[in-house]
């Protein structure tokens, strides 16, 4: 086997490093048995006995339920609304709390904005957080980052007394001697929806036997129906309730030859000025996200009815799929009957310890489904994504979340059944410290499977600028942006077939729910993907990040409208007759109507506005000299 590469870590930016420290110094963090001092009402520190201490527990409402300190708040909002500036803390106030005592008890901050108070404290708490750089995790929500941000809320508003959060979390107070005099455990109905079997990674199918926040048909609400953890978990309903929020510039200055090369979508783009070409790009993605809103929402819907033991005269809420996006597609998959709900997620929601986070399902229609299901490998949280199909481009791909250990023979299986020719990871091993994908191409052998690292090499952007093997003539000191495996897959109970060969192509330079500094590193891996997997571009090419949506559904993105359309120009620039050309002269946003496509067919795929801006500079780029074939 060839030695393993550990690629050289780039540290973040002293601009990161100061904003962080910044933080820490302004935000004091508490011991937890500082925190019950607090709530003793005893003198600490050089300070006074307090006389108003606000709680705020940003875990999920389903943990605070079942545990919480005596008369905190639940401030649960996702983690982007809590560190996003302007989400502002009146915002919070008007779309989180309901009126009543809690909301009036949250709002005694505002007597301590005058001057300066050493008897009023503030404090925030998540599940286990130790230091302002801990990263939330997906199940339990919160983070450094997130406790900040919240805080920073407060300060900005004017508020003069101690901000603060507890290091270790809800947890390292519960493990206290002494604390469970604080802690309650919530009687009322409002938590009597918490079944025992939810209490893993997975949602169970009672969750659709329970109300919803929204009817998606009639837009009503109930104080009881908010608990249905489903519909908590449809990102959208919090993240869109502020419009638009974030704003990405795209800059097009390109003269007149590089315009011609440009399908008319993008003149377009470039006619605008660029403050409005900005707003336009947001209000697209706002659209792709209240569309998807919509849709999820229909899909609690129709699975509540499903679910319900009492029979309803309500017609079933709308969750179709358009001809664009529907599967079946590849030979072999499985037919769906007339009354089938395509948009089904029960399979996943069945399977939840196999997921690595919790809130992203695959659809039924486009979920990867294995020839002979066995126990070991009957389902894996993959989608078979093909944007362009509806365009003539039939190339598929599989986006998947990183495997587990529980998960590594499914995915080894499902390399070894559509033989796909690659397999491109756009994340690290490990990200800020948080683990993102286990290592499943060390393994030797899983299940039937054998598998062999048969090379290994870390290549450095000039490398794949190069567009040659010449790995000897490029400079090493140069901080690798991939590394690309070879490996080889056997089967035992397949000896007469051959081994199959499969290149695994490890991204290094993207960064978790971001984008790359400039997009000719991705560029360079698709170059180099293409080239290499030329001779078997028919198998699905296999996409992964973590979550298997943001960076995944970006990187198939960029990669079939960029494909799809450097072959289009090369009709129009042939004047052949095919009937792609329209497309080329078409004012329809090619990039818009894609990642609509992708989002039939697996959830959340580009997860931010800041990765759609990038798919459009990237595609752009990828137009422009050196092109990808």
């Amino acid at each position: 086997m060839a030695p393993r590469i550990t690629p050289r870590l780039l540290s973040p930016t002293s601009s990161q490093v100061a904003a962080r420290t910044a933080d820490m110094k302004q935000y004091m963090s508490l011991d937890p048995e500082m925190l019950l001092k607090l709530l003793q009402k005893r003198p600490m520190l050089q300070h006074p006995i307090p006389e108003h201490v606000l709680i705020l527990d940003i875990r999920p409402t389903t943990a605070f339920a079942r545990a919480h300190l005596r008369d905190s708040t639940n401030v649960c909002a996702p983690t982007t609304l809590l560190r996003r500036s302007e989400f502002t803390i009146e915002r919070l106030e008007e779309q989180i709390l309901d009126d009543g005592p809690e909301k009036e008890r949250f709002q005694q901050w505002r007597t301590y904005t005058d001057a300066p108070s050493q008897t009023s404290w503030i404090v925030a708490l998540d599940t286990d957080s130790t230091k302002p750089t801990s990263i939330g995790r997906s199940s339990a929500g919160g983070g450094g980052p997130s406790l900040l941000g919240l805080l920073r809320k407060f300060d900005v508003a004017g508020y003069k007394g101690t901000l603060c959060w507890v290091r270790g979390g809800f947890h390292a107070v519960t493990a206290l001697a002494g604390s469970a005099e604080f802690i309650e455990h919530d009687t009322t109905e409002s938590s009597s929806y918490i079944p025992h079997t939810m209490r893993h990674r997975g949602l169970t199918l009672d969750a659709f036997r329970r109300a919803t926040t929204v009817d998606a048909g009639l837009g009503g609400t109930d104080r009881l129906q908010a608990a249905n953890p489903f519909f908590d978990n449809i990102r959208q309903n919090m993240e869109l309730s502020c419009g638009i929020t974030d704003i990405v510039p795209l800059d097009l200055d390109l003269d007149e030859a590089q315009l011609e090369r440009m399908p008319r979508f993008v003149r377009d783009l470039a006619k605008m000025e660029s403050s409005v070409r900005a707003r336009h790009l947001a209000e697209l993605f706002f659209s792709i996200e209240k569309t998807e809103q919509r849709r999820l929402q229909n899909i609690m819907q129709r699975h509540s009815q499903e679910s319900s033991s009492v029979h309803s005269k309500v017609p079933r809420a709308p969750a179709h799929v358009s001809q664009s996006a529907l599967f079946p597609l590849l030979p072999g998959a499985h037919e769906l009957s007339e009354d089938a709900f395509p948009l089904s997620i029960t399979a996943a929601l069945e399977r939840g310890h196999d997921h690595r986070y919790r809130n992203f399902w695959p659809f039924e229609h486009s979920r990867v489904k294995f020839e002979k299901p066995t126990k070991d490998a009957d389902y894996i949280n993959a989608s078979y994504v093909n944007p362009l199909r509806a365009w003539g481009d039939h190339h598929v791909y599989i986006a998947t979340q990183a495997p587990m250990p529980s998960t590594f023979y499914a995915f080894w299986r499902v390399v070894w059944e559509h033989k796909s020719p690659a397999i491109i990871m756009v994340a690290r091993e490990r990200e800020s410290g948080r683990l993102q994908c286990d290592d499943y191409w060390s393994l030797t052998s899983i299940g039937p499977f054998k598998m062999r690292i048969i090379s290994e090499r870390a290549m450095s952007q000039a490398e794949l600028d190069s567009r040659d093997d010449q790995a000897d003539s490029i400079s090493l000191h140069q901080a690798p942006v991939l590394l690309r495996r070879t490996i080889e897959l056997l089967h035992s109970q397949h000896p007469h077939e051959p081994a199959h060969i499969v290149r695994q192509y490890q991204f290094l330079a993207w960064p978790d729910h971001s984008v790359p500094d400039k997009p000719d590193s991705l560029l360079g891996l698709m170059r180099l993907v293409h080239t290499e997997t030329a001779s078997n571009r028919d198998a699905p090419t296999i996409v992964h990040c973590s979550a298997g949506i943001g960076r995944t559904g970006t990187h198939i993105l960029v990669d079939a409208v960029s494909t799809f359309l450097h072959r289009v120009r090369h009709l129009v620039e042939k004047e052949a007759t095919s009937p792609q050309v329209k497309y080329w002269h078409s004012p329809d946003d090619l990039i818009f109507e894609a990642l609509m496509v992708m989002r039939e067919q697996r959830m959340s795929t580009v997860e931010t506005v800041r990765q759609y801006v990038f798919a459009y500079k990237a595609v752009i780029a990828s137009l422009l000299p050196p092109s990808v074939p």
